[in-house]
């Protein structure tokens, strides 16, 4: 179950583990979206998020769009499904950073913390 792998305990990588990783990943990639480890060992990145939403969001307007705008320039609506956006990360950032500069990008007012991520990974060719 998720929740016992929760409770395990984390291994942390050396140094030159983590550029091992960051250069077997470059050479697998093939979106260009590859992984930079910087000199203070902090490394930086592209991710894909796809969001996968069951209820409607806010969104920021710049401008009033008719009918639909609330009077501070809010709309709610449901995001189609499969809508993927690439965010650049870097491994000092926290979850609620990401979710953070996710929802700025989309321009999306709700709350932070109505919002989670989850990883997902895929088989080889797919």
């Amino acid at each position: 179950k998720d929740v016992e792998k929760e409770r395990e305990p984390h291994v942390y990588l050396s140094k030159e583990e983590v550029k091992e990783k960051i250069q077997s990943y470059n050479s697998s990639v093939t979106d260009k979206l590859k992984m930079t480890l910087n000199a203070n060992g902090i490394y930086t990145g592209f991710i894909k998020v796809q969001m996968e939403l069951c209820r409607p969001i806010t969104v920021q307007s710049s401008q009033s769009q008719g009918r639909c705008a609330h009077s501070n320039n809010e709309t709610a609506f449901y995001l189609p499904d499969g809508c993927v956006n690439t965010l650049h990360i870097s491994s000092t950032n926290t979850v609620r950073e990401v979710i953070e500069a996710l929802l700025k990008k989309f321009f999306v007012a709700d709350n932070p913390a109505k919002f989670a991520l989850y990883k997902r990974c895929h088989k080889e060719d797919q």
